[in-house]
């Protein structure tokens, strides 16, 4: 009789993360078209007045700031860094982290964020969203809700840069571990049927676009380049990341409690930076980039050579406002506009 209800239990768990796969590739292409078209509303707003900025930045953030204190406390950051605590969380945090009311706050949090401008992406938020909904499984213990939530984060970016070896890759590095053949299994069956479904609506296009292969010039200063150009980007990545860190975590840094305790006027100050950035620098700091750069990569257009300092600064004002958003495709795009610059001042 036992051994029937572990059958009868595991395949109901089976339909159910099938379900939630399903619903993870749909939900993460859906909030792909959303974060577009927030996009394209920032940027026609821009062209209609850069100044507007000024005022409609730092409102919104300001306003984020208010529904996330206030309805989505468990919806801020950008959804990455939350994967790492999935073993430590209590399982009251953990089911409030991983919620269907976190989510749908990170949904709308994250849309109004890049409406307004703010240099961040959809992929780690995208991470967050597609655990919650692996979370959501009934019927499970707590250690398997959370070794499925951190399959989710794999889903997760798998679903979000078109990557499903990416993906799974990212899933057993950063959060699983160690892996098993059952594990494996869901992994892959999760990240396949979610990436494929995601792909129903979206196609199955490059995350970044496509090289250009007629535009490649090799040679023997190739490799230089290419070294200084990982250098550069090391370095960057390195203050990149301990920025981040400092304005948003660092309890050693005095202004930061400060910035919690009135973080509406927190907000507000932050978005008129984002807002500045943007403005003297023609909206390239607006977004996660991708645009941008799969604009370089596929054609032989000029960017301008402030485009990775514009992306960086910009990030920077963003996660310091706490609104939610991801910084993954915002590095990326910083990284690429180094490769950029110093490709084009080396020919």
């Amino acid at each position: 009789m036992d051994i029937q209800n572990e059958l009868t239990n595991e395949k109901q768990f089976i339909i159910q993360f099938i379900f939630m796969s399903i619903a993870t590739g749909i939900i993460s292409a859906l909030f792909t078209l959303a974060i577009s078209f927030a996009t394209k509303i920032n940027l026609a707003l821009f062209q209609a007045n850069p100044k507007y900025m000024f005022i409609f930045t730092p409102v919104v953030f300001t306003i984020i700031s208010f529904l996330l204190k206030k309805y989505f406390p468990y919806a801020d950051g950008s959804g990455l860094p939350q994967g790492y605590a999935i073993d430590v969380f209590s399982e009251e945090r953990l089911n409030q982290t991983y919620s269907i009311r976190s989510m749908i706050g990170k949904i709308i949090l994250t849309f109004m964020s890049i409406l307004a401008g703010a240099s961040l992406g959809k992929e780690g938020p995208t991470i967050q969203i597609c655990s919650s909904l692996y979370a959501s499984i009934k019927n499970i213990s707590e250690k398997r809700r959370r070794l499925i939530t951190k399959l989710g984060a794999g889903v997760g970016v798998a679903a979000a840069f078109n990557s499903p070896l990416g993906g799974m890759v990212f899933a057993i590095e950063e959060y699983v571990r160690a892996i098993n053949a059952r594990l494996a299994t869901y992994l892959v069956l999760g990240t396949v049927v979610a990436v494929y479904c995601a792909n129903l609506l979206l196609g199955n296009t490059p995350y970044l676009g496509s090289i250009n292969s007629d535009l490649l010039h090799p040679g023997y200063l190739i490799g230089g380049f290419a070294l200084i150009i990982g250098g550069v980007c090391g370095v960057a990545g390195s203050v990149f990341t301990k920025l981040v860190v400092l304005v948003t975590v660092d309890k050693k840094f005095a202004i930061n409690r400060w910035r919690r305790k009135y973080h509406l006027i927190n907000a507000f100050c932050c978005g008129l930076i984002v807002a500045f950035i943007g403005y003297h620098t023609l909206g390239y700091s607006f977004g996660n980039g991708t645009d941008s750069v799969r604009i370089f990569l596929e054609h032989n257009t000029n960017g301008p050579w402030y485009f990775a300092l514009s992306k960086f600064f910009g990030a920077i004002a963003s996660v310091a406002a706490f609104v939610p958003g991801g910084y993954f495709s915002t590095a990326l795009a910083i990284g690429a506009g180094i490769g950029y610059y110093c490709s084009s001042h080396g020919r």
